[in-house]
């Protein structure tokens, strides 16, 4: 994951939850596929009025595009002109959705998309920038790479690095209409991921007490009421979690067995990809 220095205040805080305080449940599960011709599709945000959006592709060869599913089960498809990809990662309360493009050079360019208008947002001499996430004031994070690497807070064209202190990789996956960042960082010196909220200038870090050493926690995106959901892993199996208030509660569909949740918005919905019997399905559910 990318880095760069930045200097905040340090706040390390172990929190545990056992399993007896686990009093969030999630339910009302809606599993769905992109339209036929789409073999390849991944959910990556939701919005509060239960717009999805993520990336389509026809087979793994062919170009992808951004997608916008609506709440009625509406798609609508968004490519660049002249790009070889296009995908949405995160998609605001406003309607604005923020993501990536390749063009014919395989540079890959910061995309914001508002209506059919498209702006390319690139952190200064880098050929890779990748936007995750935008909050109501326009403020956006998103990482770069090449020929360095790192993740950034930028608002009216001003970028600002951001980095965990003695981490030599972290990733900023969201901000909430707060200002509060949440992401990914890795220990050198236990060499492991851990979750971290970004608050005020503190770093707060967020670890699942089920997550394994080898892969950690990772967190993926926050609401404005404080609600987080993130990722750990057990083996080879990735299993998703929503935190708040101190608690930990696992978001498992039924019947599956590899679960990624990416995106929750304001009403306690959450969005991501899992593994049925019947093959890799979207998926939203509520959770409270």
């Amino acid at each position: 994951m990318p880095t760069r220095r930045f200097l905040f205040t340090i706040l390390i805080v172990s929190i545990a939850a056992g399993s007896h305080a686990q009093q969030i449940t999630c339910a009302n599960w809606k599993f769905f596929r992109a339209p036929h011709r789409w073999v390849n599709f991944g959910a990556s945000g939701i919005d509060r009025a239960r717009s999805v959006v993520g990336g389509v592709s026809a087979d793994p060869s062919a170009i992808t595009h951004g997608f916008v599913r609506e709440s009625d089960g509406t798609y609508h498809y968004y490519r660049v002109p002249n790009s070889t990809s296009t995908s949405f990662l995160h998609r605001s309360n406003l309607g604005v959705n923020v993501g990536f493009y390749s063009d014919s050079a395989y540079i890959t360019h910061g995309l914001v998309v508002s209506g059919t208008n498209y702006v390319t947002v690139d952190y200064p001499g880098e050929t890779v920038t990748e936007l995750t996430s935008i909050n109501k004031d326009g403020t956006i994070i998103g990482f770069h790479q090449n020929p360095g690497s790192g993740t950034f807070r930028v608002k009216n064209g001003v970028f600002q690095d951001i980095n965990y202190p003695g981490s030599n990789s972290t990733l900023a996956a969201s901000i909430n209409d707060n200002g509060v960042i949440v992401g990914t960082f890795y220990d050198p010196i236990d060499s492991t991921n851990h979750g971290f909220i970004l608050q005020n200038g503190a770093y707060t870090r967020l670890d699942n007490p089920k997550a394994d050493r080898e892969n950690g926690t990772r967190l993926k995106d926050l609401n404005n009421s404080g609600g987080i959901v993130g990722w750990y892993y057990v083996g080879p199996i990735g299993h998703s979690f929503i935190y708040k208030n101190g608690v930990f509660a696992d978001i498992d569909p039924p019947n599956a067995n590899y679960t990624l949740v990416s995106g929750m918005n304001d009403l306690g919905d959450v969005v991501g990809t899992t593994n049925l019997p019947s093959g890799y399905v979207m998926f939203t559910a509520h959770c409270q």
